[in-house]
C-alpha cells in the first residue's frame, strides 16, 4: 500500500527518527539510521507491548540484539503500535512469498535431479 508523500510527512512528525526509505519491498518506514521497521518488528510482534514492563523488557532485549539504543527501539516499538496492521500485512506479504520462492526453488531442485 502506497503512502503519499504528505501522510509520510506527518508520520515522520509524529514519530521523530522513523524516515521513509524505497527499497526491494518499496517505501517502507525505517529508522533513521537503522533497519525498516518490519525487521524490528518481526522481533517484538509476538510480545505483549501493551504492558510497560513487557515492552521496557522487549526494548532492551532488541536494543542489545541488533546493536540499536534504546531511543532508535523505543521509535520502532511507537511507530509499529501506531501502525501494527499495515505493517503485519506487510509481514505476512514477504512471507508468503518467501514460502512461494521457497517452494519454486524446491521444484527447480527436484527437475535438475532427475
Amino acid at each position: 500500500m502506497a503512502v503519499s508523500l504528505a501522510e509520510e510527512q506527518r508520520r515522520m512528525k509524529r514519530h521523530p527518527g522513523i524516515v521513509f526509505r524505497d527499497g526491494a519491498t518499496g517505501r517502507r518506514p525505517a529508522l533513521a539510521d537503522g533497519p525498516q521497521i518490519w525487521v524490528l518488528a518481526r522481533l517484538f510482534r509476538e510480545d505483549r507491548l501493551d504492558r510497560a514492563d513487557i515492552r521496557e523488557r522487549v526494548v532492551r532485549e532488541v536494543s542489545q540484539l541488533m546493536e540499536l539504543t534504546v531511543g532508535q527501539v523505543r521509535a520502532a516499538v511507537g511507530y509499529y503500535l501506531a501502525y501494527q496492521d499495515e505493517i503485519d500485512d506487510w509481514i505476512g506479504d514477504l512471507d508468503e512469498y518467501s514460502r512461494q520462492a521457497k517452494a519454486e526453488w524446491l521444484r527447480e531442485q527436484e527437475l535438475l535431479r532427475a
